[in-house]
């Protein structure tokens, strides 16, 4: 007999008693509509005791049409091997007697949904009808699904990171060993907890849903009493319905970060104190020779003492500069047009650009509304214009734009100086590194931390004799 047939099986049948049952004139009115649907079709008649198949067709392929037609007015028994056969006619005796079966079968190497519906006339039973839908690409796509759910659940408990399986519910239906022992607890209780530690809701599920991936972080405490940091990425649908969350513990990385930022920040400290004093030091030094000059002169020099206030008020610029950096004036933010403000530093410092021989060209289109503080944002504008006068000892002209560009409101400050190479590019910003003679580092400084304290950034593009182009950007809204 034919291997194939041999492989071949018949599965528990699902038997129904609700008599659900084709009339004689609906199967002879429908047959052909039925030979469409089904890939197999058959009507078997009972003679004495067994069971006959007087009809055999259906929507097949050259291989099985074959096998089909040579099924025709022959018993199970002569069509399948016996352990099939015999199965067959339990199920379609129980088709005999009126009820409707189910079940599922390996045919000639393909897979079929099988239903036997009794066929009533002048309500007797005479025949039934079979219908076998193929479901052949459906099987191997479950058994490719079950084989990538093996692989997948393998590499799983076997991984070095903590992860966890959890569904639309928020439910952490698996965790691994890994994760087991990031908790130091057994994996009930690691269960346990994360539902506490995981603030899972309807809508974190459907933002994971939506992104695909969701990071983020929370605190356990260890078995052994001390507090953990657990960074954690869930990542949606690996399988169908379930997510998965690798979860790794980085309070060492925290420790070490909160360490070096420490350090950084007594770094900066000394830097700064270090440059207050060599600041001061210079116009201290002036003054204390003043004093003494001024000790020995019967009378008073006038500019002696218009020296003296001179040094005394670029001490007091230095104190400034440095208390706005370390702690700016407390204000409040309120909605502000930044053209409007731009328009304000213009008028402040044109009677300097006229002396210094500056033109300002200004392209300010419409106006660009912010949360900000209004003098902080205009002093950073005063800043960026009087450095951009400073780059250009013989004069020139500057170019101020405000426009809204990609979701951001872009504010452009563009010069004719002397620009700057990639290593001043580099230093930018730092507190006490100037290119200037009488520059204190201080007022760039001072111009990043209100700019970031504003949401903002700041991007530098330089050119060593061709000028310098400040761009700000402030998230529009």
């Amino acid at each position: 007999m034919n291997d194939k047939l041999q492989r071949g099986y018949v599965k528990d049948a699902n038997i129904y008693e609700d008599r659900a049952s084709f009339q004689s004139k609906e199967l002879l009115d429908n047959r052909f509509i039925l030979e469409q649907l089904y890939s197999l079709l058959s009507i078997v008649r009972k003679k004495e005791d067994t069971f006959v198949f007087t009809y055999c067709g259906g929507k097949a392929d050259d291989e099985l049409d074959v096998q089909l037609k040579a099924m025709e007015n022959k018993t199970a028994e002569e069509i399948f091997p016996l352990h099939i056969a015999a199965r067959l006619n339990e199920y379609l005796a129980a088709g005999f007697e009126g009820k409707r079966v189910e079940f599922e079968s390996l045919y000639l190497d393909r897979y079929f949904f099988t239903i036997i519906h009794p066929v009533i006339k002048e309500g007797e039973i005479t025949e039934v009808i079979v219908t076998s839908q193929d479901i052949t690409k459906r099987k191997h796509g479950e058994r490719e699904e079950s084989e990538k759910t093996k692989l997948y659940f393998s590499v799983f408990h076997e991984a070095s990171d903590g992860m966890s399986f959890f569904n639309n519910e928020g439910v952490h239906f698996d965790v691994n060993k890994a994760l087991c022992e990031i908790f130091g607890r057994t994996k009930e209780k690691v269960q346990q907890k994360l539902i506490s530690f995981f603030t899972y809701n309807k809508d974190w599920i459907k933002e994971l849903n939506r992104k695909g991936e969701v990071k983020g972080e929370y605190v356990i405490e260890h078995s052994n009493g001390s507090a953990r940091i657990i960074e954690y990425v869930a990542k949606a649908n690996l399988l169908p319905g379930k997510h998965l969350a690798i979860h790794r513990d980085i309070t060492n990385r925290k420790t070490l970060e909160d360490r070096l930022m420490q350090a950084e920040k007594l770094k900066v400290v000394g830097e700064m104190a270090a440059g207050v004093a060599h600041e001061l030091r210079n116009p201290m030094t002036s003054l204390k020779g003043f004093l003494q000059l001024m000790r020995y002169e019967k009378e008073t020099n006038p500019h002696y003492i218009d020296i003296t206030l001179s040094e005394l008020q670029r001490m007091e610029e230095i104190i400034t500069d440095f208390m706005t950096l370390a702690k700016p004036a407390i204000s409040e933010k309120e909605a502000n047009n930044l053209v409007e403000i731009l328009r304000e530093a213009i008028d402040v410092l044109q009677p300097e650009a006229s002396l210094r021989n500056v033109t300002v060209q200004s392209h300010l289109g419409e106006d660009c509304w912010i949360e900000c503080t209004r003098n902080q944002m205009k002093q950073v504008f005063i800043n960026l214009i009087k450095n951009g006068m400073d780059a250009m000892e013989d004069g020139g002209c500057i170019t101020l734009t405000a426009k809204k560009e990609k979701g951001d409101i872009v504010i452009q400050v563009e010069d004719e100086g002397c620009g700057m190479n990639e290593e001043t590019l580099q230093r930018i910003g730092e507190p006490f590194y100037t290119t200037k003679a009488k520059g204190t580092g201080l007022g760039l400084m001072v111009t990043y931390k209100i700019v970031n304290d504003h949401n903002g950034k700041i991007e530098v593009d330089s050119e060593e004799g061709k000028g310098t182009v400040f761009r700000l950007l402030f998230p529009l809204g």
